[in-house]
């Protein structure tokens, strides 16, 4: 997950709370903030995290892409 952009965070903060979650990085690639997706536990489904992880990492990478004017 890490080397595909995002991290999944379930049930570590919170109990029956899952979230995944990708960095905004700034042109030296510091980490600014994040975009991430929370669900309950119960809607997780991790047959589709690749997807839904792809599509945090495309966002936050959008987004970081934007801040640096490319």
């Amino acid at each position: 997950m890490r080397t595909d952009g995002y991290a999944l965070n379930r049930n570590q903060y919170r109990p029956d709370v899952c979230a995944i979650a990708a960095p905004v990085l700034d042109e030296d690639g510091t980490p600014l903030a994040s975009v991430a997706v929370s669900m309950p536990d119960s809607r997780y489904d991790a047959d589709r995290l690749p997807e839904w992880g792809r599509l945090v990492a495309d966002t936050a990478s959008g987004i970081s892409d934007r801040r640096l004017g490319a």
